[in-house]
């Protein structure tokens, strides 16, 4: 009997259905505990924008991590790379950089959380950036994972 490692792929059925059910599991607690004071000043359109913006946006970017462990073979690698641009990265050279940072996934996604559009982009076309960012990484991390597991 042979030891080693069996691999086990994450199929692009298994992240819908993943991203389904923390979707639902999102919209309920925030159905359940509201906006509070932070919705005082906003419609009701904006208030679900907010939410439901949120939920995809969260939703990308969990699609956009997994896509990147494919990718690179290892999710310690993926987390080590996205922590330090997400948290830092952006932050840090978004407001120096003078918008040539509204692009990168994470800040294209969030500006349907804001209340009022701060940059180039809406608030869903820059989820649809994300979306865009996501989907390319997704389709090179199959395409990896194909070829390594040939």
């Amino acid at each position: 009997m042979v030891w080693g490692s069996r691999r086990v792929g994450l199929s692009g059925a298994d992240a819908a259905v993943g991203s389904v059910v923390l979707e639902l599991l999102r919209l309920a607690v925030a159905a359940r505990t509201g906006l509070g004071a932070a919705a005082d000043g906003l419609s009701w359109g904006e208030q679900v924008r907010g939410v439901a913006g949120f939920g995809i946006y969260v939703m990308l970017m969990a699609l956009f991590a997994a896509g990147l462990a494919a990718l690179l073979g290892s999710g310690v690698t993926a987390i080590g790379i996205m922590i330090p641009f997400i948290l830092l990265a952006s932050f840090v050279f978004g407001y120096m950089a003078d918008g040539l940072t509204d692009g990168l996934p994470d800040r294209a996604g969030q500006a349907v959380l804001h209340e009022t559009s701060e940059g180039h982009l809406g608030p869903w076309s820059g989820l649809l950036v994300t979306f865009a960012w996501t989907a390319g990484v997704l389709l090179a991390g199959a395409w990896s994972v194909r070829r390594r597991d040939a």
